[in-house]
């Protein structure tokens, strides 16, 4: 019977450690979601709710 150490394995060692670090990066710059672009108006409801909760002591939730 054949032992075999399955693809990823066998074929890793044709690649340069820089090939594989270019390979991560481009899969995670693929799954990456743009940070959303917030108006002055939303990011002052955003502060005003973080004070409010830290005065009342409250935890941040998010509504459903």
């Amino acid at each position: 019977m054949l032992n075999d150490r399955g693809k990823s394995k066998k074929w890793r060692g044709f690649f340069m450690p820089e090939h594989i670090a270019m390979l991560k990066k481009a899969e995670e710059d693929y799954y990456k979601v743009p940070r959303p672009e917030l108006t002055e108006d939303q990011i002052e409801e955003i502060e005003q709710f973080i004070i409010s909760s830290l005065q009342s002591n409250h935890l941040l939730g998010v509504e459903s």
